[in-house]
């Protein structure tokens, strides 16, 4: 039987989610927003946070392949010695 019940949210799921992002725009912007490019980053302001969380993912994604690729590179060495060879003569 399957359970309804979600699965909480990583850490990184929180810092990059579209309501996390909103609110800090609101933290940040604080007693700023009379400002003209503070007022102009708001008018585009669903944009710019869809914009930052799809780089926040890339870079996430990014992040993961170099961990996997650096534990493949570390389980290699373990198996024994690297050796190298030339075709020199």
């Amino acid at each position: 039987m399957e359970s309804s019940e979600e699965q909480p949210l990583t850490l990184f799921e929180q810092i990059a989610s579209f309501e996390n992002l909103w609110l800090a725009f609101r933290k940040a912007s604080r007693g700023k927003r009379s400002r003209e490019n503070v007022a102009d980053f708001e008018y585009h302001l669903e944009g710019w946070l869809l914009r930052l969380q799809r780089q926040l993912q890339k870079a996430r994604k990014a992040a993961e392949a170099l961990a996997h690729a650096d534990e493949r590179a570390c389980r290699g060495l373990s198996q024994g010695p690297l050796l190298l060879t030339t075709d020199a003569k």
